[in-house]
C-alpha cells in the first residue's frame, strides 16, 4: 500500500513563476536605484516612497512578533473568554419589548 506524500510545512514552497516575478521586480528597482544615482529626481522620490512602504512593514511585523511573544512568555485570560461565561445562568435576557400576540 502506498503512503501519501505529504508536503513540508518546514520549508517554503516556491515555484518557478514566482521566483521569475520576484527577479522582475527586483530588475525594475535595479533601474530605478541606477537612475536615482544618475541624479533623476523622480527616481529618488519613488525610492523614498518604496523605503518607507518597507520600513513600515518591517515596523508593523516587529511590532506583532513582539506582541505575539509577549502573549506567550505571560498568558493572560483573554475578554473574549471571559465574555463565554454565562453570567445569567439559564435564565433569558430581560426584554425590551414585550412580545406581541401573533393572533391578532
Amino acid at each position: 500500500m502506498e503512503e501519501p506524500v505529504l508536503r513540508s510545512r518546514l520549508l517554503p514552497q516556491l515555484s518557478i513563476r514566482s521566483i521569475l516575478g520576484l527577479t522582475f521586480v527586483m530588475a525594475i528597482l535595479a533601474a530605478i536605484a541606477r537612475s536615482a544615482g544618475a541624479g533623476e529626481e523622480a527616481a529618488k522620490a519613488f525610492l523614498f516612497a518604496a523605503s518607507a512602504v518597507m520600513a513600515y512593514f518591517a515596523i508593523s511585523v516587529l511590532l506583532f512578533l513582539l506582541a505575539r511573544t509577549t502573549d506567550l512568555l505571560f498568558p493572560q485570560r483573554s475578554n473574549l473568554e471571559e465574555q463565554d461565561e454565562d453570567p445569567a445562568g439559564d435564565r433569558l435576557p430581560p426584554q425590551i419589548l414585550p412580545p406581541r400576540d401573533h393572533r391578532t
